[in-house]
């Protein structure tokens, strides 16, 4: 092989594997290596030494290319592990994968690609490929303000948030998760393989919809919303299946093992996905106090001095708290002040 071909080789390889970058530094990492080659063509007719001077010069301009791109994959640090489903509270959205973890960015998608033996992790602007030949069901751990969307290998899409826990498998015709937290469900359908979800009391059976599972195991009520299709809720241990259809909600209190089936509240479960909070006319305390257990940060103020005002809106908690509170002081007659760790918030 000439050294043009092997030049032409390393082009190919990069064509083929190439990351996501954005169509502007795409064309501008391969004008660069263009231009870098065709000056290697123009040195190959001078002599036999510079031209090979001229294929070092080209390999280490791919070579700094390569590099380039490198940099865009975010570093993911590996630990062992041991719990196949944690539920110690992190400060990371956490990958588990065969014995081992994986630190990501809270706001972050996963890909399962059984057919290519590997997990590709999408966050910050780039990609991970991350070699799996293993047939074990993964586990993700999502932290205060985390969002991750999980991209099963049947289709279905599982998108988890703060301090919720997630069990799923890598190969398509498994079909069975376990939850703890809140979690959204677009379910792939598939006539001859349910999907199963375990979530904590609850087990639910569908064959292809989307809904709401929310499980939370220090509340005694879990519950399932229906956006579509229809779902089978049963509690663990209990005989009974009790089968619900879109805009109903099926809660179950663990206290006293009663269920009961209501209307689904679909604005606020439609709004959770979009990472929103919808206050109508309702007291800014209890705003202050959803935003204290979404953030697991630690607002100061009065009851009494806050408690006669009321807020109506949208707020748009994919930001940080900071920010959140900055938001809020625009449209309720509020002051917010920072000192340390804490927010002081008072009547302005």
């Amino acid at each position: 092989m000439t050294n043009k071909e092997e030049i032409d080789k390393i082009i190919l390889l990069l064509k083929e594997n190439e990351p996501s970058l954005s169509e502007e530094e795409r064309r501008d990492m391969w004008n660069n290596i263009e231009q870098e080659n065709n000056h290697f063509e123009k040195k190959s007719r001078i002599k036999v030494l510079l031209r090979k001077t001229g294929m070092v010069a080209a390999v280490i301009v791919l070579l700094i290319a390569c590099a380039t791109i490198l940099k865009r994959y975010t570093e993911i640090g590996i630990t062992n592990y041991t719990n196949a489903l944690p539920t110690a509270e992190v400060s990371a959205s956490t990958l588990y994968i065969d014995g081992e973890t994986m630190e990501m960015g809270n706001n972050a998608e996963i890909y399962c690609l059984p057919d290519q033996m590997k997990l590709r992790i999408k966050q910050g602007g780039g990609f991970v490929n991350v070699s799996y030949t293993s047939n074990k069901d993964l586990a993700l751990s999502v932290p205060d303000n985390g969002n991750v969307k999980v991209h099963m290998a049947d289709g279905s899409e599982i998108l988890l948030r703060g301090r919720s826990n997630l069990k799923f498998p890598f190969l398509a015709e498994r079909r069975e998760v376990h939850v703890d937290g809140k979690a959204y469900f677009n379910v792939m359908h598939k006539n001859d393989i349910p999907f199963i979800t375990q979530a904590g009391k609850l087990t639910i059976r569908v064959l292809g919809t989307e809904y709401m599972v929310n499980a939370i195991p220090t509340e005694k009520r879990q519950s399932v919303s229906l956006i579509s299709g229809i779902v089978e809720v049963s509690p663990k241990g209990g005989k009974s299946v009790t089968r619900i259809e879109p805009g109903e909600c099926f809660v179950y209190d663990d206290d006293n093992a009663i269920s009961k089936i209501k209307k689904a509240d679909l604005e606020s479960v439609n709004a959770w996905k979009e990472s929103l909070i919808v206050m109508k006319e309702k007291p800014i305390t209890d705003l202050l106090m959803q935003v204290e257990q979404l953030y697991n940060v630690n607002l100061s103020y009065s009851l009494t001095e806050l408690q006669d005002i009321s807020i109506s809106g949208k707020l748009d908690t994919s930001v940080p708290v900071g920010t959140f509170l900055h938001n809020l002081s625009q449209i309720a007659p509020i002051k917010v002040d920072k000192k340390g760790n804490d927010y002081i918030i008072t009547y302005d």
